[in-house]
């Protein structure tokens, strides 16, 4: 941009002492006309002028606005360089150390889903000890991975007994998740020679129901004439419980079942002190209650033998099919 507006020059002013009177006239006319027309050229420079400083001014800050931007380019270009130098140290280290610490970060997932990202997956290795590499080995087949809860058995209790308890209970542990049960008892072992009977009693809602409404069978080796007898009475237990090694199982179905009856079957093997003779139980019932049952109680049919803290007694649920 440039000033175009032009200052016209002031004719020559009249001299008195020179200028004929029609001269003095007439300069002194085209003088006063000249000067009166003076200030309207000046104020038009002025608008061009203020205009050209101002289009001046933009362009310096425009150039300024340049110079700051291109200031934050380089900036931003010194720490793009600073992080792909982090970067290069990161994947350097990471290369490094590949096959003695972890290569990624549990904390990022791992694989995203191709039709939606949104869907992601990650693992996590907080449950490992520190300094310990675990390995996982993909099997030679596809399919979808299982939890643990996912198995058809699944551990719900595991105690060992009081020492000197006459019970040993679990009467919360069953739950409407699973219908069967499964009570492995390993090496259980007692405080008389002599030994007692091991019977068991349901609980429902918790509370043990001592009321005659069981009935079983025994059958072992040696009775060729099943008696039956009630688990709340002093009768025959599934096991034997005496100051020698006693494992057994014991199967519980349909626990939850309402107006029908629960089955169990119960039978062990007890390596007897006399002279290590093998003495085996097996008893089979039912219990004719109306109600779903909770959990059940071990105990001895009379109060001398008495359970030792030995072995352990487990609990597991078989998952439902449907």
């Amino acid at each position: 941009m440039t000033i175009t507006q032009v200052i016209t020059p002031l004719p020559a002013a009249p001299n008195p002492a020179t200028d004929t009177p029609e001269n003095f006239s007439e300069k002194a006319a085209a003088s006063v006309l000249a000067q009166m027309a003076l200030p309207t050229e000046i104020n038009a420079w002025r608008v061009q002028a203020n205009a050209l400083e101002a289009n001046v001014n933009a362009k310096e800050i425009a150039s300024n606005a340049d110079a700051i931007a291109t200031a934050a380019d380089r900036v931003q270009t010194g720490l793009d360089r600073v992080q792909t130098g982090q970067d290069r140290a990161a994947a350097a280290a990471s290369a490094a150390t590949i096959g003695t610490t972890a290569a990624f970060s549990d904390a990022n997932p791992m694989v995203k889903n191709a039709a939606d990202n949104t869907k992601q997956g990650k693992f996590k290795a907080d449950l490992i000890s520190p300094g310990t590499i675990r390995e996982y080995q993909m099997p030679n087949r596809s399919g979808p991975l299982a939890l643990l809860d996912d198995t058809a058995m699944v551990l719900l209790a595991s105690v060992v007994p009081v020492d000197n308890a006459l019970t040993v209970d679990f009467l919360n542990v069953f739950s409407s998740t699973y219908d069967n049960y499964k009570v492995i008892i390993r090496t259980m072992e007692g405080s008389l020679a002599g030994g007692e009977n091991i019977n068991l009693r349901f609980a429902v809602a918790g509370v043990v129901d001592a009321n005659s409404r069981y009935n079983s069978i025994l059958v072992t080796p040696t009775n060729t004439s099943p008696a039956a007898t009630n688990l709340g009475s002093s009768g025959y237990g599934f096991g034997y419980l005496q100051n020698a090694s006693m494992s057994g199982v014991i199967e519980i179905f349909n626990a939850n079942g309402t107006n029908t009856t629960k089955a169990w079957k119960g039978e062990s093997q007890v390596n007897s002190s006399a002279g290590g003779n093998v003495f085996i139980q097996t008893l089979a019932g039912f219990y004719i209650g109306s109600s779903a049952v909770s959990g059940f109680r071990l105990f001895v049919s009379g109060s001398a033998a008495k359970f030792l803290a030995k072995g352990s007694i487990e609990v597991y649920g078989f998952k439902k099919a449907t």
